[in-house]
């Protein structure tokens, strides 16, 4: 049991209108599966548009497709992808890995939501792609002015993205703190546990 409080409310106590109104336009998600996460049969474009399109009746607005279409290319745009028009045409199984994950993100920021929730978003990706999403998503956050709650198992990414730190065992927080408390005094056995298991640069000399 617990709270979820978002500016100041708790989410779980609101009644579902008021709740289902803020998905997508106040907080979004950034899914760990870029390729899972969309429709095979629809192109990139089909799934902008329809987000774009539903978080606006979730807000009482209209839009025209004209509209939604210049505001979907600023958005590829701002997450590195400089020709929309060929990116709203493809399949995803026409792009690239960190190209569907870049489309992911700009799913993620169609209304300027406050919170960004990212789950694992660098998952199945090779290391260096995945180190250029999360480069983009701090910048994006920084430029923005977002807050961002990551979801991950990877003490790297954690250094990397991390102010705060929450440590969580079985559903449950065991442990929280500063980055820098976190990994130079960890309190709790388990947050030692994870930390000393983060594998070290150079390994140990093997003798013949």
């Amino acid at each position: 049991s617990g709270r979820i409080l978002f500016r100041g409310d708790d989410v779980l106590e609101m009644p579902p209108a008021r709740r289902d109104a803020l998905k997508g336009t106040a907080f979004s998600v950034i899914m760990q599966d870029p390729l899972s996460s969309f429709n095979p049969v629809f192109r990139i474009g089909r799934h902008l548009d329809d987000v774009m399109y539903y978080a606006d009746r979730r807000l009482g607005r209209k839009s025209g497709a004209a509209e939604r279409r210049d505001r979907i290319f600023e958005v590829l745009r701002k997450v590195q992808l400089d020709d929309p028009r060929r990116i709203v045409e493809a399949y995803p199984s026409q792009l690239s890995g960190g190209m569907r994950q870049r489309v992911l993100i700009a799913l993620s920021l169609l209304h300027q939501p406050d919170l960004l929730i990212a789950d694992e978003p660098g998952t199945a990706l090779d290391v260096t792609t995945q180190d250029e999403i999360m480069k983009l998503i701090n910048q994006l956050v920084a430029d923005n002015g977002l807050s961002l709650l990551m979801i991950t198992h990877n003490l790297g990414v954690v250094r990397q993205m991390a102010d705060d730190v929450y440590v969580m065992r079985h559903g449950e927080i065991v442990e929280n703190g500063t980055l820098a408390d976190i990994f130079s005094s960890p309190r709790q056995a388990y947050t030692r546990q994870l930390i000393d298991a983060i594998p070290p640069l150079y390994g140990a000399k093997v003798e013949d």
